[in-house]
């Protein structure tokens, strides 16, 4: 543990971790809430869902070639990048929002997100054998132990946080009629909360 904790690129990955996953799980959470009671596009949501993952999916190899020309933290970075304006730009979807503006947001986010879930396990091998260079002890299972056990609890963490906020302003998911506080908490929950989540991871990754 002292080994660990010693090394100092991990503590700055952990905390860039930390915010990703936090901005992810409150994203995810509410995504369907957010389709379905503000947007009105519930029946669309799983070919939108679908159709985006696929093309996340995809992006995984172009991430890959992207790593191999500029680097595993540069890529996360990009990745993040792409994350942003798309939640951003759900901030500003309304009842009149068509199908494909929320596609092609969506899309934003997930490929961005596949940039995070592909490069940072492997980032974290670079980070584990700079400790090993550091202090001469091999923890790789500590380290990849501790990173599992982050990784899962922020993004329940962000869920959470998410749910809560909409639930401050009063956001029932069981109604059909939401007022405007209710949803402006909803948006809170799914888009600002994230935004401001990723912006520092932002700065963390770089």
């Amino acid at each position: 543990l002292r080994s660990v904790g010693s090394n100092r690129p991990f503590k700055i990955f952990v905390a860039a971790c930390v915010f990703t996953g936090v901005g992810y799980g409150a994203w995810f959470a509410l995504l369907f809430l957010f389709v379905d009671a503000y947007l009105g596009l519930g029946e669309k949501f799983s070919a939108v869902f679908m159709t985006s993952f696929g093309l996340g999916i995809i992006a995984l190899g172009i991430w890959y070639k992207v790593a191999g020309r500029l680097g595993k933290q540069k890529t996360w970075l990009i990745g993040m990048l792409l994350v942003l304006p798309g939640l951003l730009g759900m901030w500003a979807l309304s009842a009149n929002s068509n199908v494909a503006t929320l596609l092609i947001l969506i899309t934003m986010i997930n490929c961005g997100f596949a940039a995070f879930n592909s490069m940072v396990p492997s980032l974290l091998s670079d980070i584990v054998d700079f400790g090993v260079l550091k202090s001469g002890a091999d923890c790789t299972a500590t380290y990849f132990s501790f990173y599992t056990l982050i990784n899962k609890t922020v993004v329940a963490l962000g869920g959470a946080i998410g749910f809560s906020i909409a639930g401050f302003f009063g956001f029932d998911p069981t109604i059909n009629q939401h007022g405007s506080d209710a949803v402006l908490g909803l948006r809170l929950g799914v888009v600002l909360i994230p935004a401001l989540s990723v912006l520092v991871s932002i700065v963390l990754i770089a």
